[in-house]
Order: structure tokens, then sequence, then C-alpha cells
């Protein structure tokens, strides 16, 4: 019971975390989304390697509470700048192409799914 009211209240409204709009709040998230997604992609440090989970765990906290902030222009810029890392990997060391393309499809299925769960998908498809 105290579950499901915690879960109403998540999805019913836009989280701002004390900045002043909640588009700001997005911006700031996406952008530390996306620096330990950087980390938990590179993985040519030994120490990357061992905390590469943890990157992605982070980073999947931080992509959570930029949905939470339902900010459509941070989570196009997160999109759309981890494409262009993407490449910018494949380019760097073809040899390991295919295990970026499995990194980067498991944080776009991860960024999905927390669109899905919230009520951004109501946000992102709207015409406003």
């Amino acid at each position: 019971m105290l579950f499901d009211n915690l879960i109403v209240f998540l999805l019913s409204e836009r989280f701002d975390f004390g900045f002043q709009q909640p588009n700001v709040a997005g911006a700031f998230f996406a952008m530390i989304a996306l620096s330990f997604w950087v980390f938990f992609l590179n993985n040519r440090c030994p120490i990357h390697v061992r905390f590469q989970w943890f990157y992605f765990i982070l980073g999947a906290f931080s992509g959570l509470a930029m949905v939470l902030t339902q900010s459509r222009g941070a989570l196009f810029s997160l999109i759309v700048i981890l494409g262009f890392i993407l490449c910018l990997l494949i380019a760097k060391r073809p040899e390991l192409s295919r295990a970026y393309c499995i990194k980067i499809i498991l944080l776009f299925t991860t960024l999905t799914s927390f669109i899905f769960f919230t009520n951004m998908k109501d946000r992102v498809s709207s015409q406003e």
C-alpha cells in the first residue's frame, strides 16, 4: 500500500530537485549520467574495468533523476551525444565496435525503460 502510494507520487509531477526549473535539473542530471556512462563505455584503464558496472549504476540513477524531471531537451541531447560518442569510440577502436554497440544498446534499453515506467512517455509523445 505504501509502495503503491510512493509510485503514484513519483509519477504524478515533474521534479525540480531544488533547481529553478525542471529543465535545468534535467540538463544537470543528463550531464552527470553522460559522464558516468562515458566511463562505463571507455574500458582502457584497469581501474575503469574494475568499476565499470559501478559507473553504469551511477549513470542509471542519474538518468532516472533526469527522466523524473521530464525534460525533453535533456533527453534529446543525452541521446544525441551518446550516439556521437559511440561513433567516436568505434572510429578510434574499430576492433571493439561490437562491445561498444552492446553497451550502447544496454544504455538505451535502460533509458527507454525509465521513460516508459514514468509519465515521461506521455510528455514525449505529446504535441505541446
